[in-house]
């Protein structure tokens, strides 16, 4: 995140042997290229906030109550970053907009949260004091902001690190790179998705969201290796035609694919 301090990864039960590994430090606006927008890995090395909690979502759970234990300790927190991530009135509109939307259109609402996903932001309305419309609107950010302005400028964050060491084991590291880093750290989470008792999969998440761009589960889609998944910086693209995407419905929210692509992977 830009201006952060130093991040540390998180030791506690991580299914790879994270005793092994070197800390991964990765800088402020990374300035490196990489080839890969998706990148698959051995280990993903999860960087967050030293203070970061980590939390388990019962997938077993009724969709509706799966983060009421979760939202309401990050109240106060999230009504922070989101008054900062949305104080330029161009984004505040957009979000009403989309909220609004979410709210007189039930499907268009299931088209970009496919499954569970609005029933989920219901749980989470419901713990941090908002409409579970306004949540999902605040977790479509990175799609209403994320591609090239109308300058031609970029509006770039993200980047992903794949290294392997000399005994063939490898890294994956990644940075968040978004405004409000202040407030967006303590809204950095680890979430472990269970079913049946078990850890499906394990992301780093914002609290408040539902949906996730940073994702790594033990075992494997289609065999017994491990995989990772981190979804990197959209230099592509018109902002407004991501708004029209998401307003017409045409494809699920990005974060949402990730998450769906999770289960499928571990289903």
């Amino acid at each position: 995140m830009e201006g952060s301090p130093l991040l540390r990864r998180q030791d506690a039960e991580l299914p790879c042997d994270f005793a092994r590994l070197p800390l991964v430090a990765l800088g402020s606006r990374v300035t490196a290229r990489f080839g890969m927008r998706h990148a698959l890995a051995a280990c993903l090395c999860v960087l967050v906030p030293s203070s970061a909690q980590r939390f388990a979502v019962e997938l077993d759970s009724p969709p509706d109550a799966r983060w009421d234990d979760i939202a309401p300790l990050y109240r106060a927190p999230y009504s922070a970053a989101i008054s900062s991530l949305t104080a330029d009135p161009e984004k505040r509109l957009v979000v009403q907009l989309v909220e609004a939307a979410l709210r007189a259109s039930p499907s268009l609402a299931a088209r970009i949260y496919p499954g569970d996903l609005m029933a989920e932001f219901a749980s989470l309305g419901r713990g941090l004091n908002v409409s579970a419309e306004r949540v999902a609107a605040n977790a479509l950010l990175y799609d209403l902001t994320a591609g090239r302005r109308g300058d031609g400028s970029s509006a770039r964050a993200c980047t992903g690190v794949v290294a392997q060491l000399a005994n063939g084991q490898v890294l994956h590291g990644r940075n968040l790179d978004y405004g409000s880093a202040d407030q967006l750290k303590p809204l950095a989470i680890l979430v472990d998705f269970k079913r049946g008792g078990r850890v499906q999969f394990t992301a780093t998440v914002f609290a408040g969201m539902a949906t996730f761009n940073t994702v790594q589960k033990a075992g494997g889609c289609a065999s017994l290796s491990p995989w990772s998944l981190s979804q990197n910086e959209r230099d592509q693209g018109d902002v407004r035609s991501n708004w029209l995407r998401l307003l017409s419905g045409s494809a699920p929210a990005t974060f949402a694919q990730i998450r769906r692509g999770s289960l499928v992977c571990v289903s």
